[in-house]
């Protein structure tokens, strides 16, 4: 076995930093007037995570919501059907037309109709709203509403032919109190109202008892009528998953039943407290996640949740590594740039058994980074393994900032360290290159993505489309039910700049490893060093009512040209062996002069 000494300075774990995570991270929404102690800011963040809205410049939450931005946020809420190729668009639409595939995927489900002019900029009244999303959601209104209900209305006459919709709405949890009493069928629907409303509808479906008895009109009863044409429905997946649900898990029944045998025949019974029961159910659910068997799906308990939403741009202390939970066992996902922990040679995929030679084998994410953290000039023995071999670190805590990214020169050559993909790096990337770089009129540019384990989904899109013209595809993502592709937002600055070189490594993963193949697909750079991790999914965050948190699996992304680099990487033009630690030591990188001969040996 190795052993080496070395002080290494700690950055809290980050599993928010992986593609598509941001929901949590506690940061200002990307749009300007939607910041996070705004009242809408769950909402719009959500559609923000979905990739549905850009979240780039300014919402206007009281605007008026037109067709357009009606039925993209819609569709895109409520999935795609794999069997719209054939159907056909209004007339007044090209297949170009960035609505196209949202019209097609809603005449598809019988909610539109492709004879009509689709009126695209037009507004959409609450009613109109309302009774699409509806029918998006194939919740069917009563054929009269309850005398109950009718007292709850506020604004309108109680024989009113709106008050139906607005008690499904309010059956379905669309609505709320207030939306019921301020509802005005002819009014304009606002932006701030339509995501409110489809949030709010996902936010029920993520309660624990969201089938109540003021649903037993809803969706699948023998009885229900539709006012529309029941055979020009979509077939919901959601139901036939459903009802496989029931099957496993009819109401949570059979967890109950197992908690209520518990609770009346144990022979302990004062051992099983509330919080006893409260840690057993949230140890059934997490059991349930991991049988799943996908690395990247984790289950957060509510007592770690708040570690999870640590500030992740501010000054830590610890060992200078993003860790995850990989199939199971603790997981050097990357060391942070220029730490300590890079320095010795702590790498990407290291797996960490013991620490201070206890045994982690049976304990969670973080049982073990509470036993890493400590104050800085501490230390703490590591145990790693890397294939087959065992070596032994001894760490002295310390402390770090993580950077976004950094600015260094060789050979007049500019090399831009990218470390986290956050909220504002795109912004931060193009004021460099503008105000930096392109002064100095340099031979070429190294981007070094080295350890960089990811971060935001649009701050990949902002990245990969400054070397691109304005609608160019930069990748794909495929859901379970949808495919979609992000473009391009406009002509990238450096669209028309040849001489690019990608430096990557086993610990470049997810938004790092879309930036290289983007690039690589349009041969708009030399991808230099050694396969990147493989990271092609996608993950999400659903937060529970019982302050737990899932991390689960959503999509997987692919190249433009549509390969899928999951688990093998992307492979480089240039391969060179990684930096050894002896080479860290010395200040030699070989990796970093074969990128900057790459751009030298051009001029």
């Amino acid at each position: 076995m190795q052993k080496h000494r070395l002080a290494l300075r700690f950055v809290s774990f980050s599993l928010v930093l992986s593609f598509g995570l941001s929901s949590i991270i506690p940061s200002q929404a990307a749009f300007l007037d939607v910041r996070s102690s705004h009242d809408l800011y769950p909402s719009v963040q959500y559609f923000i995570n979905k990739g549905i809205l850009s979240g780039n410049g300014r919402f206007y939450p009281d605007r008026e919501t037109t067709h357009k931005l009606f039925w993209m946020l819609v569709v895109s809420e409520s999935g795609f059907s794999d069997s719209t190729v054939n159907i056909p668009l209004p007339p007044n639409i090209e297949e170009s037309d960035e609505i196209a595939p949202y019209l097609r995927q809603a005449v598809s489900m019988g909610i539109l109709s492709a004879a009509e002019d689709f009126p695209t900029n037009e507004p959409i009244t609450e009613l109109e709203g309302l009774k699409y999303i509806l029918e998006a959601k194939d919740i069917d209104p009563p054929k009269r509403p309850s005398p109950s209900f009718r007292r709850r209305v506020g604004l309108l006459s109680p024989r009113s032919g709106a008050i139906r919709y607005m008690e499904a709405g309010f059956a379905s949890e669309i609505l709320t109190s207030r939306d019921v009493q301020t509802f005005a069928p002819h009014r304009n629907l606002t932006r701030r109202k339509l995501v409110q409303w489809l949030y709010n509808h996902v936010e029920a479906g993520e309660k624990k008892e969201s089938v109540t008895d003021t649903l037993r009109y809803r969706i699948n009863s023998p009885n229900r009528q539709s006012y529309r044409n029941s055979s020009q429905r979509r077939t919901s997946s959601s139901t036939a998953s459903s009802a496989q649900k029931e099957l496993l898990i009819p109401d949570g029944k059979i967890l109950q039943g197992v908690l209520d045998q518990i609770e009346s025949r144990y022979r302990f019974p004062e051992e099983v407290t509330q919080e006893k029961k409260r840690q057993m159910v949230n140890a059934g659910i997490r059991a349930m996640v991991q049988a799943l068997g996908d690395k990247y799906t984790n289950y957060i308990q509510p007592e770690d949740v708040a570690k999870f939403k640590e500030n992740l741009d501010g000054t830590f202390e610890g060992i200078g590594a993003f860790v995850d939970m990989v199939d199971g066992k603790f997981t050097i996902q990357s060391p942070i740039k220029g730490s300590p922990a890079e320095a010795v040679g702590i790498e990407a995929g290291d797996v960490v058994t013991q620490v201070d030679e206890e045994d982690i084998s049976d304990l969670d994410l973080h049982s073990i980074i509470n036993m890493i953290k400590g104050p800085a000039g501490t230390e703490v023995d590591l145990k790693i393994q890397r294939g087959t071999q065992l070596i032994d670190f001894t760490v002295v805590r310390g402390k770090i900032t993580v950077p976004a990214l950094d600015l260094t020169w060789k050979d007049s050559v500019p090399i831009i360290g990218l470390h986290q993909f956050n909220r504002d790096t795109g912004s931060k990337l193009r004021e460099m290159i503008r105000t930096e770089i392109f002064p100095k009129d340099p031979r070429g540019i190294v981007i070094d993505v080295r350890n960089n384990p990811g971060g935001y989904l649009t701050t990949a899109v902002q990245i990969s489309g400054l070397f691109l013209e304005e609608g160019t595809e930069l990748f794909h993502v495929e859901h379970k039910t949808q495919k979609q592709t992000y473009k391009a937002p406009t002509d990238g600055m450096l669209k028309d700049y040849e001489n690019i070189v990608i430096l990557q490594n086993k610990g470049s993963a997810s938004a790092s490893e879309i930036i290289a193949s983007v690039l690589q697909d349009y041969r708009r750079a030399t991808i230099v060093g050694s396969p990147s991790l493989g990271k092609g999914t996608v993950q999400d965050i659903m937060n529970f009512t019982n302050g737990g948190v899932l991390k689960l699996t959503i999509a997987k992304w692919l190249s433009p040209k549509g390969n899928w680099i999951h688990e093998t990487g992307v492979i480089p033009d240039v391969e060179v062996e990684p930096q050894t630690p002896e080479q860290r030591k010395a200040d030699i990188d070989p990796p970093l002069d074969a990128a900057v001969n790459e751009i030298l040996k051009r001029n």
